[in-house]
């Protein structure tokens, strides 16, 4: 068997895969340094955060001490329950700024060494605190000035000299961190807006690939489709020239045979007359297959042509009405291409006639968007549910592999007014999608009012019938 396409378009197709998918690997890869440098931007925000918060929260445990500290001073000299009352409410405020700093300084031992010495240092405070208010409701105010115990001023001088330098720690720190910071934000960004530029690149290299590999694989299925026919045409012309031939011949010679056995009233004349019968049939039958073997006539002048041929013959020999509609701007000049299609509606159409008992059959062709759609339907009795699973009739196993050599797709259906609707639909070649419109779903087929139809149909119909 001849060589039907060439291999080395297989080669550069896989090539093709191969770099858009090292392309599409780069694209990840950007994608995710791109993410990974936005969560460092997260992570440092969150430390300098962290850090505000901890100054925060410093900032109200010496304010709180202040206040309760002032408290029990003020009852001491005045002695009224109204400076006793807030009491427990801002030593609970004191406790939870404590909690709130042992979880700040979890992680930093030195920091947190330092806190459990200044909470121990609040904790008496306020334990003298509570001891001057104590002695104070059974004392007036000068036997409670006496009386009242000695390092309460010193407590409190400490207590604010380790917050400050636990604050003054703080601060260091989050100016570290936010130097640190602006210098990390300032490469992430870069970081970014490069793996950003790599995408965007690595993304237009994509579509150019992409768009290569599909003209390639279009190029491709293009170049199996017309080795397809050459080779289809070629069996067609061997069995023409060599088989038809010599059954010719045989019959010729039969023909002479039989008429030198009548001469000689051989009784075998009879049986010669049918050797001859059978060749004369058999000679026929290979023109046949010859025929259909071989590219349909007028393929190379456009669909067009081809269905109104078709649409003209069959309402002649098969005595039904048959159209075909195809705008003369859906024009579709594919030999290969138009070859398939046509093979696809002789055998829809035979189907309809010999299996649907259909009176009428159109056969529509238009371009919708990128894609081409070609439908024969009838108004016979419909196929059966288990006609469209079968797996035997050798004519819908045709009709799907020619769809599918044309990258498209073969749908068959039962339609609800009757009949049945074969529909093959495939990417257009690019040659041919100049002119395409908005896709609109055919009316049911009507027979007796075909141009009506069509019109709501948003073409311009050219009919045929028989």
């Amino acid at each position: 068997m001849a060589l039907i396409f060439r291999p080395e378009a297989f080669g550069r197709l896989r090539a093709l895969e191969v770099t858009f998918g090292i392309v599409l690997a780069l694209m990840a890869v950007g994608l995710a340094t791109s993410l990974l440098d936005a969560r460092s931007l997260a992570y440092d925000a969150s430390e300098v955060e962290a850090t505000q918060r901890t100054l925060a929260h410093l900032d109200d445990l010496g304010e709180h001490v202040d206040r309760i500290v002032a408290m029990a001073r003020m009852f001491v000299l005045t002695g009224e329950d109204d400076f006793v009352a807030p009491f427990e409410d801002v030593h609970q405020l004191i406790e939870d700024d404590e909690r709130a700093l042992r979880s700040d300084f979890a992680s930093d031992s030195d920091q947190s060494a330092s806190f459990v010495a200044l909470s121990d240092l609040i904790d008496k405070r306020v334990a003298l605190s509570r001891d001057h208010i104590a002695l104070r409701r059974t004392r007036d105010i000068a036997q409670t000035v006496a009386e009242i115990p000695a390092g309460g001023e010193r407590l409190a001088n400490e207590i604010r000299t380790q917050i400050g330098q636990l604050k003054n720690t703080e601060r260091q720190l989050l100016e570290a961190q936010q130097t640190a910071s602006v210098v990390s934000h300032a490469a992430a960004r870069r970081a970014i807006a490069f793996a950003a530029a790599v995408s965007a690149m690595l993304l237009l290299l994509a579509i150019v690939l992409f768009r290569q590999h599909a003209r390639s694989r279009k190029a491709l299925q293009h170049e199996v489709l017309t080795a397809g026919d050459e080779e289809r045409s070629r069996v067609g012309h061997e069995l023409h020239d060599g088989l038809g031939q010599e059954l010719t011949v045989i019959s010729f010679g039969l023909a002479v045979l039989a008429r030198n056995l009548e001469r000689e009233r051989s009784a075998h004349v009879d049986k010669v007359h049918e050797l001859r019968a059978l060749a004369q049939r058999s000679a026929v039958d290979a023109g046949s297959i010859a025929r259909s073997l071989s590219p349909p006539a007028g393929a190379d002048q456009g669909l067009r042509r081809v269905l109104m041929g078709l649409a003209d013959e069959v309402g002649k020999h098969a005595g039904v009405c048959c159209n075909a509609y195809v705008s003369p701007k859906h024009e579709l000049r594919d030999a290969a291409v138009v070859g398939q299609l046509l093979r696809i509606a002789q055998e829809a159409v035979a189907n309809a006639l010999k299996h649907g008992r259909a009176r009428s059959v159109a056969l529509y062709y238009k371009h919708v968007g990128a894609e081409g759609w070609l439908a024969v339907v009838d108004d016979g009795i419909g196929i059966r549910p288990e006609g469209l699973q079968s797996e035997d009739g050798l004519g819908l196993k045709s009709m799907r592999k020619r769809a599918e050599a044309l990258g498209g797709t073969l749908v068959i259906r039962r339609r609800t007014k009757g009949g049945t609707e074969v529909r093959c639909s495939f990417p257009l070649p690019m040659a041919a999608r100049s002119g395409t419109f908005r896709a609109t779903t055919p009316a049911a087929f009507q027979p007796a009012a075909p141009r009506r139809l069509f019109a709501a149909m948003g073409l311009l119909a050219s009919r045929r019938s028989g």
